[in-house]
């Protein structure tokens, strides 16, 4: 390799694990009608990697409030992660190592955001971990498509492994109260300067 090629391939390697750490943006924004958040799809990857993108995006991993909520997250971006085989990451994890047996329990789960809305949907049996993991599944997944006996909308723990995970994170971008009252007030004053009519 000559003295000229080296900083070239060094440059291709740093731009490849960088561009690789990164979840990518699938399709987003799209705003859910009913609480008027910002929502993004993004590429494969590990949940932690996802949030990682999610908060550069200004948002966090999805919290799911209640069960309409669920069903516009699956009914907007379940048939894309379907149709590339791969389940939904959102928000709910498990912050706690667990006691090692890969047992996992429900009430260890919290959303990433701090929000505690109470609503959960996970599948029957769920959440229960995987001793045969050496990443715990502390990481929670909407299944996108029936599969290993889920039902599409309901939840499941994973692995944060993306190689074994398959799933595509869901961001939700939570307007700033200012911007949505500067938004409104704009609008207010533009219909006060309108041309009346003659």
């Amino acid at each position: 390799m000559s003295r000229k090629t080296a900083p070239l391939l060094i440059v291709f390697i740093v731009l490849y694990f960088v561009h690789s750490a990164s979840a990518g943006i699938v399709t987003g924004p799209i705003v859910n009608p009913a609480n008027g958040h910002s929502y993004y799809l993004l590429n494969s990857a590990s949940w932690t990697i996802s949030e990682s993108e999610a908060e550069n995006l200004g948002g966090t991993l999805t919290t799911i409030n209640d069960a309409a909520e669920n069903t516009w997250v699956f009914d907007t971006f379940a048939p894309t992660a379907d149709s590339k085989g791969y389940d939904l990451w959102i928000g709910y994890y498990d912050p706690d190592t667990d006691d090692g047996t890969g047992a996992q329990h429900a009430a260890d789960f919290i959303w990433i955001d701090g929000e505690t809305p109470g609503y959960t949907n996970w599948s029957a049996g769920e959440p229960n971990g995987d001793p045969e993991l050496s990443d715990q599944a502390d990481y929670t997944a909407m299944t996108a498509f029936s599969h290993d006996g889920l039902t599409p909308g309901e939840w499941n723990d994973k692995s944060n492994t993306s190689s074994t995970t398959g799933s595509m994170g869901v961001v939700e971008v939570v307007p700033e109260p200012l911007s949505l009252g500067i938004a409104c007030a704009v609008g207010l004053l533009s219909l006060s300067f309108r041309p009346r009519a003659k």
